[in-house]
């Protein structure tokens, strides 16, 4: 959660569907390239959304375009609802989820929501907008909470994550009431935010702080202190995590980037780049590198390559903790890793040096200690 998927730190998930046997799950519906690896890909046993990652995207209650910051009049609201089907989704498609308190003796309100606990419901975002058409003097946007992409696990995953050996998760019983007025708090304190923060990092730590305060809220209500779920983090580590969140935020809360100043490169120096030449990153390291490149900051590249559409280079001082046997009875080669290009098949350990593009029945040669060193020795997987 430092590394990647930063979002699951000090996150709220409400839980809005379970499969109909939970140890076998249902088919998953989307897009084959969000899935991670590993068993059970493709279905899943649980989905919910994340409660506490505010954004500040708000769609026009009329166009459903959106809407500038600080703009006049009711909009839609919108909060990161988790990393599938979600506001970054591969294929473009968001799938949006709304939840809401209203009457369920309403009939048009009962026709078309999901009950998820007491008088708090679920619907679709296409249905929240054809309520508040049609009934416009019962319903507006600021009766619904919308949250962009979901969250799953797989068969058996939830379950691992809450055991013994790992208790990442905190399984509350919360009523209705005290889950509305946690997003009713949450949804004033951003106004404010959006109000007086300018935009860049105050606005995202802002909107991160009222998260985190759903967070510690959710723990007092059942007498949890936040030493004690955070206990299993030692105290650097845990400052560890938090710092990258807050970087996860400043790139993931804040979508309306008008007047967000960027960066714009100067010194161009490619004409002096080729075969042979050494690069070495520089001091500064922006966020993107931070939370998708970690490899490049402190790195020496070597350029082996350099055309008019791209320039090839390998990654010279990343040594693994790892080996190849080149001459049966000699000593092995240390193993280099020298760059991000080429490696999905063996960085979740299917790699195989002749692969011809069929199976192999035969035992596939794993050089020692490189899956390990890739995943971890019980790969962690979150979805």
């Amino acid at each position: 959660q430092a590394l990647e998927q930063q979002y699951w730190h000090r996150a709220v998930v409400l839980i809005t569907e379970a499969a109909k046997d939970p140890r076998k799950g249902d088919v998953e519906t989307v897009p084959d390239e969000e899935l991670a690896q590993g068993a059970n890909r493709g279905r899943f046993s649980y989905r919910g959304v994340l409660l506490n990652r505010f954004t500040d995207l708000v769609f026009d209650s009329e166009t459903v375009e959106q809407k500038e910051r600080n703009s006049q009049g009711s909009g839609w609201k919108i909060q990161r609802g988790g990393d599938l089907l979600g506001l970054d989704s591969s294929n473009g498609h968001t799938e949006f989820i709304c939840l809401h308190h209203l009457s369920p003796s309403d009939p048009n309100v009962r026709a078309v929501s999901k009950k998820l606990v007491g008088d708090l419901s679920c619907v679709s975002f296409s249905d929240a907008q054809s309520l508040c058409k049609k009934y416009s003097s019962k319903y507006s946007p600021d009766d619904f909470f919308i949250f962009g992409g979901f969250c799953s696990w797989r068969p058996g995953q939830l379950e691992m994550e809450m055991g013994e050996e790992r208790e990442e998760w905190l399984a509350l019983s919360i009523d209705d009431n005290s889950i509305l007025e946690e997003l009713q708090h949450q949804v004033h304190e951003s106004k404010i935010v959006t109000k007086f923060s300018s935009n860049g990092p105050n606005m995202s730590r802002g909107f991160l702080d009222t998260g985190t305060a759903m967070w510690r809220n959710f723990l007092a209500l059942v007498d949890v202190s936040e030493s004690s779920a955070t206990e299993r983090l030692p105290a650097g580590q845990l400052d560890f995590y938090d710092r990258m969140l807050n970087i996860w935020a400043e790139d993931n809360l804040i979508l309306d980037k008008n007047g967000v100043d960027s960066i714009v490169a100067d010194n161009d120096s490619t004409d002096l780049i080729g075969p042979g030449t050494l690069l070495r990153a520089k001091s500064h390291v922006s966020n993107d590198i931070i939370l998708f490149e970690k490899e490049i900051i402190r790195c020496l590249v070597l350029v082996l390559e350099d055309t008019c559409d791209a320039t090839v280079g390998i990654m010279l001082n990343h040594p693994l903790a790892a080996a190849v046997e080149c001459i049966e009875g000699k000593p092995p080669l240390p193993l280099r890793y020298g760059g991000p290009i080429d490696v999905p098949t063996w960085k979740d350990g299917r790699f195989c040096e002749d692969f011809d593009g069929e199976d192999d029945e035969e035992e596939d040669e794993m050089y020692e200690g490189f899956g390990d060193f890739q995943n971890g020795v019980a790969p962690d997987y979150h979805f």
